[in-house]
């Protein structure tokens, strides 16, 4: 940047006014507003390097905003990452809860396809945490892992009974303390 004389009070007045109109400057505009010639603003613009000073000002002001949206980012990154953390710590008690429940007799997969679904949502979840550890896509071909866990898994399937009530799970478990109180 050039080396410009310090402005006067009267000329740094008019630069802040040329400054303050943004996309719209305009020495015309300037001048008019506070009663000189045009030609008297385009003499202090070209003296007084306005359009270096604009030009400072604006990069200034776009690294300001750069780095207003970088903390911004950063600040909602962090967010994410406490509120994944929270959902993940109240997943992990619900499946406890359940996995007791499971333990306890109290629930049991009614068909292959109950079971396909506890599965495919662990895998799900697993495949999450793999994207979120490695920064990528997760793509992979899980159908053959899910076929030979649910073959694995066969035994914990019980035989659905003819008179069982699907209730308001949709079928998908059986909860052994629903059919106590209706009995």
């Amino acid at each position: 940047m050039n080396e410009f004389p310090e402005m006067p009070t009267n000329v740094e007045k008019l630069f802040e006014l040329f400054w303050a109109m943004g996309d719209n400057r305009s020495t015309a505009e300037i001048a008019k507003r506070q009663g000189v010639t045009p030609r008297t603003v385009q003499r202090y613009a070209k003296k007084y390097g306005w359009a270096d000073l604009i030009a400072e000002r604006e990069a200034t002001s776009l690294q300001e905003i750069k780095k207003a949206v970088k903390e911004a980012d950063q600040e909602a990154q962090n967010q994410a990452i406490i509120e994944a953390t929270e959902y993940n710590k109240m997943l992990s008690e619900m499946v406890h809860h359940a996995y007791e429940r499971f333990k306890e007799g109290k629930i049991i997969a009614k068909s292959f396809a109950d079971v396909e679904r506890i599965m495919k949502m662990d895998m799900d979840y697993q495949r999450f945490l793999k994207e979120d550890d490695q920064g990528g896509s997760g793509e992979v071909d899980n159908i053959t892992s899910l076929a030979n866990a649910i073959t694995s898994m066969a035994h914990l399937v019980a035989p659905p009974k003819e008179d069982d009530d699907q209730g308001d799970d949709g079928g998908y478990v059986k909860d052994e303390t629903r059919r106590a109180n209706q009995g």
